[in-house]
């Protein structure tokens, strides 16, 4: 027994430490565990997030920056998640009915990793969480200058799994969304061209200091991975952002 609670402590630390965070650790979509610790991924981004605005609250109160010294936070340092709560959706009326929480990225770099499927990596990660915790769903996207990538992560999903299930869609254009529907979950991804004619692009590189607006046309490729626990309480109330191009998907 004096032993065990010598070398408990440090067992439990190893454990904890082995929880991805955001940035921190790569999330493997090919092995992905659907008892993922949603909250506590995102929430250091979520925390130093706070910070930041509580420092600019005192700076502009008058602190000077110096005073902080090198606890001042750099607001190019983290990534802005917003969390956004999801109501079924109710054409007749507003629902109160929570479907779940969404921790969605507002931002983020242009060429980061933060997920990866085979040799396919992502670099803006969207998940979603019942009200009790529990993994429901994400979403992980990427910009790439051709379709090359798509069509070897395509090709390795379907040596894994099979033909895909292929669902025609128009949202700003057609696209396709391929699918395969596995005995714990659910698992999409699809293509689509990306003018940028409805964004508004600012690029900054914060070595040389400079901002570019030029609009580049992009291949955009989307991962999405949905618990089956939760098909029927997702579909039909994913309507905003790269959710929506997996909306309904769940209800077949």
């Amino acid at each position: 027994m004096k032993n065990f609670n010598h070398f408990a402590p440090i067992i439990i630390l190893s454990l904890s430490c082995a929880i991805p965070q955001l940035g921190k650790q790569l999330v493997n979509l090919e092995t992905f565990d659907l008892n993922f610790d949603v909250d506590r991924f995102y929430s250091p981004e979520i925390e130093t997030a706070k910070l930041y605005s509580a420092q600019r609250d005192e700076i502009l109160a008058g602190k000077k920056e110096e005073e902080f010294g090198d606890k001042l936070i750099d607001p190019w340092s983290f990534e802005t998640i917003a969390v956004d709560s999801v109501f079924v959706d109710d054409i007749f009326a507003p629902s109160k009915q929570l479907v779940g929480l969404q921790y969605n990225m507002k931002s983020h770099t242009l060429g980061d990793s933060l997920a990866l499927y085979g040799n396919m990596h992502f670099e803006g990660l969207n998940m979603m969480r019942s009200k009790e915790g529990n993994f429901m769903a994400l979403v992980a996207t990427k910009e790439n200058e051709n379709e090359e990538a798509f069509r070897t992560l395509l090709a390795r999903l379907e040596k894994k799994y099979g033909k895909a299930k292929i669902t025609e869609k128009d949202f700003f254009g057609g696209y396709n969304v391929y699918s395969w529907q596995l005995q714990d979950r659910l698992i999409a991804i699809s293509s689509k061209h990306n003018d940028k004619s409805n964004e508004l692009k600012v690029a900054i590189d914060t070595d040389r200091k400079t901002i570019d607006t030029a609009k580049h046309a992009t291949i955009d490729t989307k991962f999405f991975l949905l618990s089956n626990k939760y098909r029927q309480a997702i579909s039909g109330n994913l309507k905003s952002g790269a959710w929506l191009y997996f909306d309904k998907l769940g209800s077949r």
